[in-house]
Order: structure tokens, then sequence, then C-alpha cells
């Protein structure tokens, strides 16, 4: 899995620092070999440490490339002039190059160049980096000439290349014309409610907004006949055809199926893949491609699918997501929307422990985080007031301690079985329980359970108030 971050000096120095080492020394051994020529490494490096900020934000980005959670890779860019950037000190570790971390870490330092508002996005390299060549040159680079403000001294500049590519001009994505968003509530059973918002406007109120939008003209309409086809077919992929379909088919009454794709689809159907997806895009990333003649969605992994699929879902109109039988008709506004997150943990939190839900209020909770993209979900089990999953070797903990709430209406728990229930909801919409079970303080609710919790013995009452901090388990005796 490949993940690329916008890092900062402050809580990535040491990776920084250990990246641009191993960049030091590399270059160091070519050089000596190719010109017999040495430069002090630590000395190098601290001046790069101490002027980081040079590749800071608002004009600068220094991006990490992480895979499987390691860093192995970094790409720096830095102010050349006004509107021209320049990539510097870019490095992918051994045991990365061939995983596609490079082209990721290139592709995502050109869109936040274009982000930032360059034109151009200039770079210098050896050239005895012929495969870093390869990758600048695919990714649109072309040779010129020497060019001012290079770092490169004049002597060496015989036996570098300099390159650099063209930005295109950022688009228009919203306009003083374009209507207010759809204004959407929450009714006592949960159920989103929409009013109406004029089809062209969709693409600009998407939520959380994507990192581009290029509306386009056109509509593709969801017909009877539309089928969902998914490459490659994995029960993964296949899971995420059929959670598209279950969602679709309610509202319109079609019977839209999940079919296996041979090549492109025809004309009129949705495709899934992750064949050919960008490395850059990470495992939730993905690009959104709607066309009058049918829908694509591309992504790196299969959560990216999952990802634009909540983007389709917020695309189509509102009463989509229906259980009863709508009018239509089913438009989707032409456009292509490429997207991936900007924070790696994107979370909501549950506090059951004060106030006890059912499994089907926690997994309605889970559905709706999973349509705006979060991936944690922190739920509350345990406090004062109350705990809510089952511990068989400790029973009374929720026969009792989970028997009442704030307020003192009656409480409740989870059963060893409804928490797994729970987990595997989550885990297939791609989030992930983060349980809180607090201790020593906070656990009036074991203590009222079980006496020998206590130090003198004796259990509290069971509480119903807000208050917290009163209590603790009993640090001094031995378990």
């Amino acid at each position: 899995m490949i993940q690329i971050i916008i890092a900062n000096k402050e809580q990535y120095a040491q990776p920084i620092r250990e990246l641009f080492w191993e960049y030091l020394q590399w270059g160091n051994v070519k050089l000596n070999e190719e010109f017999g020529f040495q430069f002090d490494i630590a000395a190098m490096l601290e001046e790069d440490m101490n002027t980081l900020g040079k590749f800071m934000p608002p004009q600068g980005r220094l991006l990490l490339g992480y895979v499987d959670d390691q860093p192995l890779g970094i790409a720096c860019l830095k102010v050349l002039t006004k509107t021209i950037g320049e990539v510097k000190r870019m490095y992918v570790r051994p045991q990365a190059r061939n995983r596609g971390l490079g082209r990721a870490l290139l592709n995502r330092l050109l869109e936040e160049a274009h982000r930032i508002g360059y034109e151009r996005v200039r770079l210098d390299s050896a050239r005895f980096m012929t495969e870093a060549h390869k990758l600048y040159q695919r990714a649109g680079f072309h040779e010129i000439e020497a060019y001012e403000g290079s770092e490169i001294p004049k002597e060496f500049q015989n036996h570098w290349i300099f390159m650099e590519m063209e930005l295109p001009a950022k688009p228009e994505i919203a306009s003083p014309t374009i209507p207010p968003p759809t204004t959407t509530r929450i009714t006592e059973n949960m159920t989103p409610t929409t009013t109406t918002t004029p089809r062209n406007s969709a693409l600009v109120f998407i939520i959380p907004l994507p990192v581009s939008v290029k509306p386009m003209a056109g509509v593709f309409t969801l017909k009877p006949t539309t089928a969902i086809y998914i490459e490659p077919v994995t029960a993964e992929v296949t899971a995420i055809g059929q959670y598209l379909a279950d969602k679709l088919n309610p509202s319109t009454e079609y019977s839209i199926q999940v079919l296996t794709a041979n090549g492109t689809p025809p004309i009129g159907n949705i495709y899934l893949t992750t064949t050919g997806g960008d490395p850059a895009l990470g495992e939730e990333g993905y690009e959104l491609t709607v066309m009058p003649k049918g829908v694509t969605l591309v992504a790196y992994q299969p959560a990216g699918l999952f990802r634009g699929l909540q983007t389709l879902r917020q695309i189509l109109p509102a009463s989509i997501e229906s259980l009863a039988v709508q009018p239509g008709p089913w438009e989707i506004s032409a456009g292509v929307i490429r997207d991936y997150p900007r924070f790696a943990w994107r979370g909501v939190m549950l506090d059951v422990a004060r106030h006890f839900f059912s499994v089907a209020d926690v997994k309605r909770y889970i559905d709706l985080a999973a349509a705006y993209k979060m991936n944690r979900f922190h739920l509350h089990l345990t406090d004062d007031q109350g705990w809510r999953i089952e511990i068989k070797s400790w029973p009374k903990l929720t026969t009792y301690g989970g028997s009442t709430e704030v307020g003192g209406s009656p409480g409740g728990y989870y059963t060893q079985k409804d928490y797994m229930d729970i987990v595997a909801y989550a885990q297939a919409q791609y989030i992930t329980i983060v349980p809180e079970i607090d201790m020593p303080g906070h656990t009036n609710a074991a203590l009222a359970s079980y006496p020998e919790l206590n130090c003198d013995g004796v259990a509290p009452e069971l509480y119903e108030g807000t208050n917290v901090g009163f209590s603790s388990l009993c640090l001094d005796k031995k378990w």
C-alpha cells in the first residue's frame, strides 16, 4: 500500500533527516565514481534541515512516501520564481523502486504545484541518473538549457540535465452564478431528506471537497438496462459492486446486476476497476469520470473504489437514497473528479457509555460516517455511567454495570457476538473501530459491579450523572 503525505518539519523531522542522509550518501558515492568529487555529507544535511522552510507551504511542499506504513521516499518542491516551482531532493529507497513509489511521489508533487498556482515546474538531474530521467519524461518533462536559479555550479552543468514541464491552467470549479447548495436535515428516524438543487451544481457541493473537479457538458442517465461491470473479479471488488447495486435498486426499481468486465464495457453502464489505477491515488483515492456514454471509477486499491462510490451517490439525485420507489429521472452531471484524502485518520466518535445505542443504531451511524468517507470510528464503551461490552469472565460488568445510563433510563450492552458484528459491518465499509475502555479512572460502573475492585471492598452506587474524575480502580491491590 502506497500513501503520500504532506509533511511538516516539526512532526516528521526524523524520517526527513533519515531520507535526506541516504540521498546525500548515495549522491556522494555516485559523484565520486563519475567525477572523483565528494562533499561534506554532515554539513550539507544540517544545511538542508536548517532550511526546510523553503519546502513548506504556502509556496513549497515536502512529501513523504510510505509503503506498508514505512517511510521509503521523499520529494520536495520549492519556489524558483512567482510562476515556477522546482523539484528537489527526490529520493526513493531501493526496496521501493519497483513498487511505483517514485511515480506516485512525482505525480502528487505536480498536483501540489498546480494547486499552488505554478505555471511550470523545473528540475536538475545528474546525467548518470538515467532511470530518474525516464520517470520525468514519462510524466511530461522535456530537456531545456540550464536555468537561472539552479543550485548546480557552472563547472558541473555539462554533466547535468535540466528539465521543465508546463502545467495546465487551473480549472474554474465554481462561478458566482452557481445556486446555493443542497440543504439536508436528519429526521427522527435518521433518514436524510433533501431539498431540490439544480443538477449542474451537484459536482460543486461534494462533501468533503475533492482534490479536483472538472465539470463537463452533458449527463449520464441511469436506465433499467444499466449494469455495473467490475475488474478484477475478486470477492472484495464484487462486494463493492454489489454495495452500489443495493443502493441504486430500491429507489429506481431497477434490477441492476454486477457483471464481469471483458475489456471496455458497453455504452450506458458503470465500470469499477483497480486495473491500471494510479499509485499516486494511494489506498483510498479514486478518479471518477462521468460521460454521457458511461461512468468509470478507477482506483489503485479497493478502498478507493468504495470511497468513490460515496461521491457517485452524492452527485445522483438525492431521492436515490430512498428505500421506496421514486420517479427519477436518474441523471448525473458529466465531469471528472479526482480525489484522495488529505488526512490518513478521519474519525467520528459515539459515546455509548453515557447513553446506550442499539446495534442497529450503531450500524446506521457507520452508514452515515462511510457516506462522508470517514475511516475511523471511536466507540466509547466504558465510563462511570455504564460498561457496554461483554467480558465473559466478569459478567456483572455488563449485567449490572451496564444496566443504566445518564438520566436513569435503562442501559444495555453488546455481547461479544454483537461487537464482532459491529466490527465486521464497519470493516465492510472500510472503517476501523477504535474501542475506548477507560482504566484506571472513569470506572464507577466497574466498581459498582465488583466490590473487590474498590480499596475498601465496598461497591458504590450506580451513577447516572455527568460529572467525571471521581472514580478509580484500587491500584494498590494485586490481581
